[in-house]
C-alpha cells in the first residue's frame, strides 16, 4: 500500500464553482486509475490549516501504481489555475 496525501490553498480569485470542480474530479478518479484502492477529499477544517482549503488521500496498491498516476496526471494538476 502506498498512501498520497494532498493538499490546496486557492488562488485569491478562485469561484467555488472551481473549488467544487477540482473536489469533483479528484474523487472522478475512483474505478478510473489502475491501482487507486482509495480516494478521501473533504474541505480542511481545522484552525491549524495554514490556508490550506481542500485537502486529501488517495490509497494505491504500491508505490509503482502511485508512479504511474503520478506521471500521467501531472499535467492535469490545478488545470483550472485556481490554485497555488
Amino acid at each position: 500500500m502506498f498512501i498520497h496525501m494532498f493538499a490546496f490553498r486557492w488562488k485569491p480569485e478562485a469561484t467555488q464553482a472551481q473549488k467544487d470542480r477540482a473536489a469533483a474530479e479528484i474523487r472522478a478518479f475512483q474505478g478510473q486509475i489502475a491501482g487507486l484502492a482509495e480516494t478521501a477529499v473533504g474541505v480542511n477544517q481545522s484552525a491549524r490549516g495554514g490556508g490550506y482549503e481542500l485537502g486529501g488521500v488517495m490509497k494505491f496498491t504500491d508505490q509503482a501504481a502511485f508512479e504511474a498516476y503520478n506521471d500521467r496526471h501531472s499535467i492535469r494538476r490545478c488545470s483550472a489555475g485556481s490554485c497555488r
